[in-house]
């Protein structure tokens, strides 16, 4: 959820599906890859990847509430 997130804000702060689609494709690649490390090393990521989210969902939603519907 939380690559979705920050995947999601930077294709409406971009106003770009593709770079929306790119960018939640790289983290996965990169997210994977780091997970096959180690255990503590992917606890640390983890957590680390859920912090960086809450600001991304937060900013998220301020936008589509901003957005009036006819």
């Amino acid at each position: 959820m939380g690559l979705v997130g920050i995947a999601l804000s930077i294709g409406f702060w971009k106003r770009s599906l593709p770079i929306m689609f790119a960018v939640l494709l790289l983290l996965d690649a990169v997210v994977g890859n780091l997970l096959s490390l180690s255990p503590p090393l992917s606890a640390l990521l983890l957590l680390i990847i859920f912090l960086a989210s809450l600001p991304a969902w937060w900013l998220l939603h301020r936008t589509l509430m901003k957005i009036e519907l006819p």
